[in-house]
């Protein structure tokens, strides 16, 4: 990556981990998920998607098995189970994903 591109990939990051925070917060506040390390939480969880992202670049391999969508689905799903969310508030985030794939790019403008 051209050094002259790291401050808008950053800014775009840093907002991402700022919504991701205050999502790991509010969770918190309503004991869907225990108090502890929001930071950690935060990147833990876009490590893990991360990684699951990046098996895409072997869907060449096999498409079913490294279809990067289902199983980022799926990862965050088993994160948020394993962190605590029920099944009603696991379908209202199903519906919120759907909701935005359908509107188009996640990453926040910087500016």
């Amino acid at each position: 990556m051209p050094v002259a591109e790291l401050d808008r990939v950053l800014g775009s990051t840093l907002s991402l981990l700022a919504l991701g925070q205050e999502v790991v917060e509010a969770a918190i506040a309503t004991d869907v998920v225990t108090d502890g390390p929001v930071a950690d939480r935060v990147i833990m969880g876009a490590s893990a998607l991360l990684g699951v992202l990046l098996i895409s670049h072997l869907g060449h391999l096999d498409s079913a098995a490294f279809d990067h969508r289902r199983l980022t689905r799926a990862t965050w799903s088993d994160l948020l189970k394993g962190w605590g969310m029920g099944p009603a508030d696991e379908a209202w985030a199903g519906d919120h994903v759907r909701l935005l794939a359908e509107t188009g790019p996640v990453a926040p403008d910087p500016d």
